[in-house]
């Protein structure tokens, strides 16, 4: 009998670390040019990423309040030439990159989950110019929740 308690015991706990959900929070600095977060992603897995801090984030003298970045409709007119220089040119400047391992960069959003193309270590950074990482200054705190699995649903 004590085995067979046993055994439903391992089987509840390996049930509930399948279902459970990996959360914490990450910090990205301004002035990295690649962020090491330490938390792991896995591939397909969807993460809820918020911002829970960047009241001292700047890009030189430019405030950065959010994961969007810093294009105001006169910055976009006035750094419009300039697009070029970012390390991603698409993106806005300041927004806030995420990899996996370095690769795989996706522009992170505050209306819409993350989904990790592939499993390793969730690596950030800032949208900027490769040479411009000297003038900015503060880190972002970011709230970052994985959403559990649901069986039914996964393929």
């Amino acid at each position: 009998m004590k085995q067979k308690s046993f055994l439903l015991c391992v089987a509840f706990l390996l049930w509930v670390a399948h279902f459970s959900v990996q959360a914490g929070d990450i910090s990205v600095s301004s002035t990295d040019f690649w962020a090491n977060t330490g938390f792991h992603v896995e591939k397909g897995r969807h993460y809820h990423i918020a911002v829970k801090n960047m009241a001292d984030v700047w890009d030189s003298k430019i405030p950065v309040r959010d994961l969007g970045g810093w294009p105001s409709p006169l910055a976009k007119i006035l750094y419009a030439p300039l697009f070029w220089m970012r390390r991603r040119p698409l993106d806005p400047w300041f927004s806030v990159i995420a990899t996996v391992d370095r690769r795989h960069p996706c522009r992170l959003r505050a209306d819409r989950d993350y989904v990790a193309p592939a499993s390793g270590e969730l690596v950030c950074y800032f949208n900027d110019a490769p040479f411009a990482y000297a003038n900015n200054k503060g880190t972002a705190v970011l709230s970052i929740v994985q959403s559990p699995r649901i069986p039914c649903c996964e393929k």
